[in-house]
């Protein structure tokens, strides 16, 4: 029977444990199998783990993804994942309920339709390419131009 050898850049795979022990465990997500997530502690032991009331799903998914460290711990459950260390800043309201951030660029996605409101005002932006901007007035400054492009205006 051949002996297996291992280098520096091939190394046998850690046990996998049962539980993290005392305390709360800084690991990685390695794996989501369905409620099941595969991860591995800063002192390289692999477990199998599942996520906290209160935790998302998506949360996890992207720590797995972008490889981010996640808290783990043991409950009654088992290796159980709490949370994410986060590591940059989050995107909240201040004291007055103001949101505020600067970008370079700012991209907002949705699959069916995109609203934003405020007050009695409302854009919505629908897959169908239709943008709908209602409310009671509409006031337009512009300094330079406005160029309107299309096949057909309609005016009331």
């Amino acid at each position: 029977m051949a002996k297996r050898v291992t280098s520096a850049r091939q190394r046998a795979p850690e046990p996998e444990g049962t539980r993290l022990g005392p305390g709360a465990h800084l690991a990685r997500v390695e794996l989501r199998a369905g409620a099941s997530y595969r991860i591995r502690t800063a002192a390289g032991t692999r477990l199998s783990a599942t996520l906290a009331d209160g935790v998302e799903v998506a949360l996890v998914d992207e720590c797995l993804r972008h490889g981010r460290m996640i808290l783990a711990c043991d409950t009654e459950r088992g290796p159980t994942i709490v949370g994410a260390v986060q590591t940059a800043r989050s995107i909240g309201a201040d004291e007055h309920g103001a949101l505020a951030f600067n970008a370079t660029s700012i991209r907002l996605k949705a699959d069916q339709t995109l609203r934003i409101e405020a007050g009695p005002v409302t854009l919505t932006v629908d897959k169908a390419g239709v943008l709908r901007l209602q409310g009671d007035k509409m006031t337009i400054d512009m300094g330079a131009l406005i160029r309107l492009v299309s096949a057909r205006v309609e005016l009331p």
